[in-house]
């Protein structure tokens, strides 16, 4: 698949990985990666639709366990939860990688 980003583009590829950056160093909290990579996401002008469906797909699971978290009232993520958004902070992470090797 051939990737193909814009500069305002790869600039929306740099801030991603800085916000999961962010949130891996505790720097930010979960809601706010989710509410950040949704803007990210929508800000793509040129990107493969496939590929930001891949990253749909990741960050609904964010979401996901955030709105769970919430509805039971939890304060922190229990071990569950937090595989589960480790595994889709990886998987954004791999995504954004990707792109930025074949946007070179």
């Amino acid at each position: 698949m051939a990737l193909h980003f814009s500069e305002r583009d790869r600039r929306q590829l740099e801030l991603l990985k800085e916000r999961l950056f962010l949130y891996e160093r505790d720097e930010i909290r979960l809601r706010t990666l989710i509410a950040d990579l949704d803007f990210l996401i929508e800000a793509f002008e040129g990107a493969d639709a496939a590929w930001r469906e891949s990253l749909r797909k990741e960050w609904s699971v964010l979401e996901e366990v955030n709105a769970v978290a919430l509805d039971r009232g939890f304060a922190e993520l229990d071990p569950e939860s937090e595989r589960l958004v480790d595994r889709a902070v990886h998987g954004l992470f791999e995504l954004v990688a990707a792109a930025q090797e074949e946007a070179r």
